[in-house]
């Protein structure tokens, strides 16, 4: 049976209260444990720890059960300030028919339901996006192996065998990449307009989000030093070989040892990267505060052009030389070159 919450509950202290503070406090005034308030919310008592702990976020159906437990309104439970607690819940609007496709000039409304779907999706297909980037980076290993051993005819191998089989196998890894680009990137179509256009978060969202941002802060600072001291020791095995009294094939086959220093790092670089960037657009920092959005919805065809002719310059010259051992340094250098590309178009458009 529920109970009424006693006088204590009709003022909260806390000048600033989030979702998870005023579940656990609400749940402690009632006097009950997280066990007994998973069995009303029929959940498990790991999900109630977990958003006691802002670690997830309970559905819309969820908070409308907890506002008429807890005899609070929903409004409550989703605002980020204080507010007194109401003896009835209110009335709460479906989210399910907010329209995320408002004309231009208007802030679209980002609700608690669409935050967390957005960051689990991006979550789920950043590591999907992450393994399809090193996957590309690896791709030409087989080949430099094999090209090795023919030239040594080591197995019998010849450099026709050679060449069939390790363009096929890069091409074949090339074309899985290029699927999960596809596919998982239609999935995130649906929400390209937070990267431009003005966003409202919903009462709630805001402080949930932040508090996510800063528990997985120290996890992106990880990944990113790894990727980084992964990046700068990647030539060592091969300066070493180079050095080293060994034979040519023996420094040609530290060449995947290359790529695949290469290729871990880029999987933290992806992978953390992406998950970041979900919290920086649904809070509209750095590069996607309102400022940098117009700038970036004004030169969109333009960097889109760069990087296509970069494409097509790095398939050009990795197909004439056949040096793909060499020519993914393209895209480091291209990713260091677009910074001041960048700022020389924003000047420009500033200027006019």
């Amino acid at each position: 049976e529920m109970r009424k919450p006693n006088s204590k509950c009709n003022t909260i202290k806390e000048k600033e209260m989030i979702l998870a503070d005023k579940i656990m406090s609400l749940r402690k005034q009632n006097g009950w444990s997280q066990e007994e308030l998973a069995e009303q919310l029929n959940v498990s008592r790991q999900s109630v720890s977990k958003w006691e702990s802002g670690t997830s976020i309970p559905d819309i159906e969820k908070i409308i059960k907890m506002s008429q437990l807890f005899y609070v309104s929903t409004d409550y439970l989703l605002k980020d300030s204080k507010d007194d607690i109401v003896d009835l819940p209110s009335p709460v609007v479906s989210t399910e028919n907010i329209d995320y496709s408002s004309q231009d000039g208007d802030s679209k409304p980002i609700s608690m339901e669409f935050a967390t779907e957005f960051l689990e999706d991006t979550k789920d297909i950043s590591k999907k996006f992450a393994l399809a980037v090193s996957t590309c980076v690896m791709a030409p290993a087989l080949l430099i192996i094999l090209g090795a051993l023919s030239e040594e005819n080591v197995f019998g191998i010849t450099e026709a065998i050679a060449g069939g089989v390790g363009i096929t196998v890069m091409f074949l890894m090339i074309a899985a990449a290029v699927v999960i680009f596809i596919m998982d990137g239609m999935k995130l179509s649906k929400y390209e307009f937070l990267e431009k256009e003005q966003i409202n978060l919903l009462y709630g969202v805001e402080a949930v989000v932040k508090r996510k941002k800063e528990t997985y802060d120290p996890t992106f600072r990880i990944c990113i030093t790894t990727g980084v001291v992964l990046c700068i020791i990647c030539p060592i095995p091969l300066l070493i070989s180079s050095f080293a009294e060994v034979s040519d094939m023996v420094i040609t086959l530290m060449v995947p040892v290359l790529l695949a220093f290469v290729s871990i790092a880029c999987y933290f670089f992806v992978s953390s990267g992406m998950i970041y960037s979900s919290y920086q657009k649904l809070l509209q920092i750095d590069e996607y505060d309102p400022v940098e959005k117009k700038n970036m919805k004004r030169f969109d065809k333009v960097y889109g052009a760069f990087w296509c002719i970069i494409t097509a310059i790095y398939l050009a010259i990795s197909f004439i030389t056949g040096r793909w051992d060499m020519t993914w340094i393209i895209w480091p250098v291209t990713g260091v070159l677009f910074v001041p590309f960048k700022l020389i178009c924003e000047a420009i458009g500033n200027k006019k």
